[in-house]
C-alpha cells in the first residue's frame, strides 16, 4: 500500500527541516548552481514531506533543493506527501540513501547516522543490500564510531571509511605508531607502508616506515630490541680458516643463528 500523495504545491515557508537530516554542510558553490536552474525552469523534482499539522511540513528528502529555492525567491514548491505510521527507521535510511549515493556525506555524518540506523533495529546485512555496500564497509562504521578511530575521524586526520579498511590492514607495530603521530592517515599512506613491508626485509620495520614520511622526526614504528651479536675475531679463531670464503661463511652462519633466535623471542 502506497503512503505517498500526489503531488502539490504549498507555500515555502510552511516547509521547515528536519533536525535529524544527517547531512548538516552543504557546498555553497553548488547551491548557487541549483539556485540559477531553479529561477531558469523552476524545482522540477518536487520534495518529500511529512504533514505535522495543516500549515506544517517536515522535510524528509530534497533539503538541498529547499535551499535553492529560498534562494531562487520561489514562494510555493511542489511536495509529495509521505504519511508512514512507522518508525523513523525508513524515513533515516531513505535520506541516507540520497545523500550516501551522491557521496555529499562527511565521514562523521556518515557514521552517526549508519550508528542511528543500527540502533533502530536495521541490520548491517540489509543496510549493505539497501545501500549497494560491501557488507565490511558498513561494519566498520561501528569500529569508526569507538576509541580511538572517531577521534581521527574528528580531527581529520581520517576522512573516509574506505581509508579506515585500509589502515586497518597495516601491520600492527605501523597502526600503532600511525595512531600516536600527527600526519594526516591517507589510502596512499596507507598503501606504500605496505607494500614496502612486503617488499623488505620484516626485521628492518624502522628503515622502511622512515623512507616514507622523511619530514617527520619521528619514525612510525618504534624498533624492536636486538640482542648483540658478538663474532670472535681474535688471531687464533681466525687462523682456523683456510680461505677468506670459509670466514665469510661462519660469520653468516652466526648471524643467521642469532636472528633466527630473536625472531622465536619476538
Amino acid at each position: 500500500m502506497s503512503h505517498l500523495s500526489l503531488p502539490q504545491e504549498i507555500p515555502i515557508q510552511w516547509i521547515h527541516p528536519d533536525p535529524l537530516q544527517p547531512r548538516k554542510l552543504f557546498n555553497t558553490d553548488t547551491i548557487h548552481e541549483l539556485s540559477h536552474n531553479i529561477k531558469q525552469l523552476g524545482l522540477l523534482q518536487p520534495l518529500l514531506v511529512k504533514q505535522n499539522s495543516l500549515q506544517h511540513f517536515t522535510l524528509l528528502c530534497g533539503e538541498r533543493r529547499l535551499i535553492a529555492a529560498k534562494n531562487a525567491g520561489l514562494e510555493k514548491v511542489p511536495i509529495i506527501v509521505r504519511d508512514d505510521p512507522h518508525s523513523q527507521s525508513l524515513t533515516r535510511l531513505m535520506q541516507y540513501s540520497e545523500n550516501v549515493f551522491r557521496e555529499e556525506l562527511t565521514a562523521i555524518e556518515s557514521i552517526d547516522i549508519i550508528i542511528q540506523l543500527i540502533q533502530d533495529g536495521i541490520s548491517t546485512q540489509q543496510l549493505s543490500e539497501v545501500l549497494g555496500k560491501r557488507h565490511d564497509w558498513v561494519k566498520a562504521h561501528l569500529l569508526a564510531n569507538t576509541a580511538p578511530y572517531r577521534s581521527l575521524f574528528e580531527s581529520g586526520r581520517l576522512k573516509s571509511i574506505s581509508v579506515l579498511l585500509v589502515f586497518r590492514s597495516l601491520p600492527l607495530p605501523a597502526q600503532r605508531q600511525l595512531l600516536t603521530d600527527t600526519c594526516p592517515i591517507t589510502s596512499t599512506l596507507c598503501q606504500k607502508i605496505r607494500q614496502r613491508y612486503k617488499e623488505s626485509d620484516p626485521q628492518r620495520e624502522l628503515p622502511i616506515l622512515n623512507t616514507i614520511t622523511t619530514s617527520h622526526r619521528e619514525s612510525l614504528v618504534t624498533p624492536v630490541p636486538r640482542s648483540t651479536i658478538t663474532i670472535p675475531l681474535n688471531p687464533l679463531w681466525l687462523r682456523g680458516f683456510v680461505t677468506k670464503k670459509a670466514l665469510i661463511q661462519a660469520i653468516e652462519k652466526i648471524i643467521n643463528e642469532q636472528l633466527t633466535k630473536d625472531i622465536k623471542q619476538a
